[in-house]
């Protein structure tokens, strides 16, 4: 009999704490929310999308889907750089702005980087990477890879533009928080 009521109290016990870490989870959830409110509404700040303006990418070098090699040395000054995904809606809804951008830079193709991330092998990476072709070098790296890595991306689309000292000069999650291409380049 002793043992029923032992039980009882381990059990109950359990219960409460239970009952106390679950209200911790939802106050945490509500903060959440608020927060990601906030910053919707433009009352917060919201989430970086990469390494900070002023700051320099890390080195990297990759090959391009023509098959030529590529470092942040190679980049030119004032160089327009897109991150993307095949299964990312506001991806999808940038790329065509980005291609227009892209056509409007003053080093033409040579003056901006398009990083497909996604594998190689899947289709829907291969057809957005080919859209990009055209207007910019393009690269196809898997998560984690070598560019989006040197650049800190943290969120998709993720988009920016290089100084002449190949420092990030402004970067947003869509095009219009850019400046404006500006004649010049270090490459």
């Amino acid at each position: 009999m002793s043992s029923l009521i032992t039980a009882d109290i381990v059990l109950g016990a359990l219960g409460v704490l239970n009952l106390v870490l679950l209200l911790g989870v939802v106050r945490r959830l509500r903060e959440h929310a608020k927060a990601i409110e906030a910053a919707s509404k433009g009352g917060g700040t919201a989430p970086e999308v990469m390494i900070a303006p002023g700051a320099s990418p890390d080195a990297f070098t990759t090959s391009t889907t023509d098959g030529a090699v590529l470092s942040g040395d190679l980049l030119p000054g004032s160089a327009l750089i897109g991150f993307f995904t095949p299964h990312c809606g506001a991806c999808t809804e940038q790329l065509p702005r980005f291609l227009e951008r892209a056509e409007a830079e003053p080093g033409g193709r040579s003056a901006v980087l398009a990083v497909v991330i996604g594998l190689d092998t899947d289709d829907d990476t291969r057809a957005m990477a080919r859209q990009f072709e055209a207007a910019a070098r393009t690269v196809i790296e898997p998560p984690g890879g070598p560019v989006a890595s040197a650049f800190g991306v943290r969120g998709f689309p993720a988009v920016c533009v290089l100084d002449d000292d190949g420092r990030i000069a402004s970067r947003g999650f869509v095009l219009e928080e850019l400046a404006a291409p500006v004649a010049g380049g270090r490459g």
